[in-house]
């Protein structure tokens, strides 16, 4: 799984259906890892000790000359190519054969196994702005989440794509619940269960839903007119304005 991405708009289909995470997750282990600096020694002590076995192996033919060079290039690459900079707020999940390896959370100029796959994971905190969501039959509401990932190689294994996740957990929750505490509270436990971290989940604002607007919309159109003398008490000629008016706004771009 790659870094996750920022949450995508809300869907307009908002029947709550949150994804069940895997049921297979890794605990979160520490990566082994080495300052960077002191693999690189390595790497270039290494290199000097093949390049000098080199020589002589070039010649007398040694063999155990040629191994020494063997040995030494093996160990200058390892110790080089775990070489990697991992800058804060960022941690690394380390993967091989698809299974867990450990996470790398130490910052700076730093060693680990160049053999499993890295994986950078964003800690970072974030925000955003989701929504309108559907809270009932007439309104919708959008909301401002505060969120970061806690536990990289969880959000990494237990769903395909956290964000994604926690997205369908909002949306979900948002259909639910109004009050502001106790949003935050479910879709943080939701959360915590694929390794983020749920800060507070804020309504912002809240609008009639498009056909709720179209009604209320086409309601004050007709009073209006009725009030201006324009439109009389015939029923059938109301009712002929409302349609022309429904299918007026509904059409509008």
């Amino acid at each position: 799984m790659t870094t996750p991405p920022a949450v995508p708009a809300a869907r307009e289909d908002t029947t709550p259906s949150t994804p069940a995470p895997r049921p297979a997750v890794p605990e979160e282990r520490p990566a082994r890892t080495l300052p960077g600096w002191s693999a690189l020694l390595v790497a270039a002590l290494a290199g000097a000790v093949a390049l000098a076995a080199l020589g002589r192996v070039a010649a007398t033919g040694s063999w155990p000359a040629t191994a020494l060079v063997l040995g030494c290039g093996l160990l200058a690459v390892y110790a080089g190519a775990g070489v990697q900079r991992v800058r804060p707020g960022t941690a690394h999940v380390l993967t091989l054969a698809g299974r867990y390896r450990g996470t790398v959370r130490r910052t700076g100029l730093v060693w680990a196994d160049p053999l499993p796959r890295r994986v950078p994971v964003d800690l970072a905190l974030r925000h955003w702005r989701g929504g309108p969501f559907a809270v009932g039959e007439g309104e919708r509401v959008s909301l401002l989440v505060v969120w970061q990932v806690a536990a990289p190689a969880r959000a990494a294994f237990a769903v395909e794509n956290a964000a994604d996740y926690l997205c369908d957990a909002v949306e979900s929750a948002a259909g639910a619940v109004r009050d502001e505490a106790a949003l935050t509270a479910r879709v943080a436990v939701d959360a915590a269960t694929v390794g983020l971290k749920v800060h507070t989940v804020r309504p912002l604002h809240t609008e009639p839903a498009p056909h709720v607007a179209l009604l209320d919309a086409v309601e004050r159109t007709v009073t209006g007119l009725t009030e201006r003398g324009l439109l009389g008490d015939d029923p059938s000629e109301r009712r002929a304005m409302v349609r022309a008016l429904t299918v007026a706004l509904a059409t509008k771009p």
